[in-house]
């Protein structure tokens, strides 16, 4: 059984896309989350506040889209994320904003 991730759009005009997601992140879903993070964006914005899990497949993802543009991740400091973004030092590719 493959895990669900939940991924929500919100446009602020031409320049700024928020990716709201929930669940979790794994290889049985990494290309549905890839996807969210191909869309065209000055900055991409996401907002993983609501994911429970995420393995390397999807920290993979997020480093290949900071390669190609701004990205900003929003986390909860408490989160599972928060630990992955310093032992990956995603921190050193995308702006990180821990609430």
């Amino acid at each position: 059984m493959s895990a669900e991730v939940h991924i929500e759009v919100a446009r602020d005009g031409a320049e700024s896309v928020m990716l709201s997601v929930t669940g979790e992140i794994d290889l049985s879903n990494v290309g549905h989350f890839r996807a969210a993070l191909d869309l065209d964006a000055a900055t991409l914005v996401v907002d993983l506040g609501g994911v429970t899990y995420i393995d390397s497949a999807g920290m993979a993802a997020l480093f290949d889209r900071a390669r190609r543009g701004r990205l900003e991740v929003r986390c909860q400091a408490s989160s599972v994320v928060s630990p992955l973004i310093d032992i990956t030092r995603l921190c050193d590719v995308a702006v990180i904003r821990r609430d």
